[in-house]
């Protein structure tokens, strides 16, 4: 039994130095091949074991992620296209017709306005 474990920790060495190398290709093939040492009694509750799968999981997400980016910054931030925007694409919200600056606020008191002015 003790050869099993050695076995899987000298896998769980190999795989960790594979995943330090970042190569895509290297982290999917450690994410599989890791599987085993991961419900391996002896090797399951080594530190090393969890620590690399989960560095070849994250670095797999890191690349997807950085193939799969979107632009999120919108061409144009007017507030009259962020306004349109928003009453194009939410049909059931209410329809922004204002900016909070320019509208009037109905729970204003006439205190506060006075203070305002």
């Amino acid at each position: 039994m003790a050869f099993g474990a050695s076995a899987q920790m000298s896998l769980v060495k190999d795989l960790a130095k594979k995943v330090a190398s970042g190569n895509p290709q290297a982290l999917a093939e450690a994410l599989q091949a890791i599987e085993p040492a991961l419900t391996n009694p002896e090797s399951a509750n080594d530190v090393l074991t969890w620590y690399t799968a989960g560095k070849a999981a994250f670095g797999l997400y890191d690349e997807i992620a950085s193939v799969c980016k979107v632009d999120t910054e919108p061409e144009t931030t007017d507030e009259e296209s962020v306004r349109d925007a928003f009453n194009e694409n939410t049909p059931d919200a209410p329809e922004i017709s204002e900016t909070p600056e320019n509208s009037e606020n109905p729970e204003t008191t006439e205190e506060q306005q006075n203070e305002n002015e």
